[in-house]
C-alpha cells in the first residue's frame, strides 16, 4: 500500500499548471460530449473492436479492421479471429462488470484473464493506445488475414 499524500499540494512549476488546466478542460470537454451521446455503447462497439484489433497485433496475430468491425463472436474462422474476439468478450464483460457497479480489484482481473486465453492464470495484461491517421487505418484494413502489417 502506498503511502498516504501529504495535506498539501505538490510543487509544481507555471508551466506544469498550465499543463493541468488544459487538461482537466481537456476532460470537461469529453465529459459534456459524452453527455449528449444519444447513445455512448454504438461508440464503444467500435472502439473496442479496434482495441482489439491491436492488442491481437501485439501478440502477433493480425485480422483487418473490416473483418474485424463485421464479426460477431460466433463467427470465428481463424486463430487470429478467435484472439480478436476473445478479446471483445473480456471487454463486454470488464463493462458489464463495471456497469453493475460492482468493486474492480485483482481477483476480477483474474476472473477476466482466463476466460481470455483460457489458461487459468492471470498471466499477462496488455493496454494500448494506438492511433493511426486515416491513410494507416486503409493501409492496415488492407492486409491479409493472418499476417501482421509492414513496420512503419
Amino acid at each position: 500500500m502506498p503511502h498516504p499524500l501529504g495535506e498539501g499540494s505538490p510543487e509544481l512549476t507555471p508551466a506544469a499548471y498550465r499543463a493541468v488546466a488544459e487538461a482537466r478542460a481537456a476532460l470537461g470537454k469529453l465529459d459534456s460530449t459524452a453527455e449528449r451521446l444519444p447513445n455512448p455503447r454504438l461508440f464503444r462497439h467500435v472502439l473496442l473492436r479496434l482495441e482489439a484489433q491491436a492488442t491481437a497485433a501485439l501478440e502477433e496475430t493480425y485480422e483487418p479492421l473490416l473483418k474485424v468491425l463485421g464479426s460477431e463472436p460466433q463467427e470465428s474462422d481463424s486463430t487470429a479471429m478467435t484472439g480478436v474476439l476473445n478479446s471483445l468478450a473480456v471487454a463486454e464483460h470488464a463493462f458489464a462488470w463495471s456497469e453493475e457497479g460492482l468493486p474492480w480489484s485483482v481477483s476480477v482481473i483474474e476472473e477476466l484473464h482466463p476466460f481470455h486465453d483460457g489458461n487459468g492464470r492471470l498471466g499477462r495484461l496488455f493496454v494500448v493506445v494506438q492511433l493511426h491517421s486515416p491513410a494507416d487505418a486503409v493501409t492496415d484494413m488492407k492486409q491479409p488475414s493472418g499476417t501482421m502489417p509492414s513496420s512503419r
